[in-house]
């Protein structure tokens, strides 16, 4: 499997130290993710073996990345049979981080989305123009101060 350079530096990394990386580094603003982007699982080995089939049976089967508008409302976006298509339904909101206390850029499911997505936010801060580092916590307790990485890169088209 190829990884990204951004990938590449994290997968090295412990979840403690991706962690504070995330903390170090800058808030996005909302307009400044509307596009497309498409993920990459990493961390510790045992996370990305188990990262793409434990989304599975949460519904996000082939789970390929995000797409956002200027206003802050966004999908998932899936690979499955070899085709895209846009799932589940995201908003975009600006509060403070439940990471680092920090103003930040939230990803939040609707409270309609079956379970766990009305439990989980994906916290967004950028690694450079074209990458996005996710850290997806699920709100309930005792799983609230476990954050999980992700990258989001960002494409023109869904095609990769």
């Amino acid at each position: 499997m190829t990884f990204t350079v951004q990938a590449q530096e994290l997968n090295s990394q412990s979840l403690a130290s991706i962690r504070s990386l995330f903390a170090s580094l800058p808030v996005p603003t909302m307009g400044s993710v509307a596009g497309t982007h498409q993920s990459e699982f990493v961390g510790p080995w045992w996370l990305r073996q188990v990262a793409g089939p434990g989304l599975t049976p949460l519904g996000l089967e082939g789970w390929w990345g995000k797409q956002f508008d200027a206003q802050g409302d966004g999908l998932n976006i899936v690979r499955r049979q070899g085709k895209i298509a846009t799932i589940m339904p995201v908003r975009l909101v600006e509060m403070n981080s439940f990471i680092d206390g920090r103003p930040g850029l939230a990803v939040f499911y609707p409270r309609t989305s079956r379970l766990p997505w009305p439990w989980v936010v994906d916290e967004l801060r950028r690694i450079d123009k074209n990458c996005l580092l996710g850290m997806t916590l699920v709100t309930k307790y005792p799983l609230k101060w476990i954050a999980l990485p992700f990258l989001l890169h960002a494409k023109d088209t869904p095609n990769g």
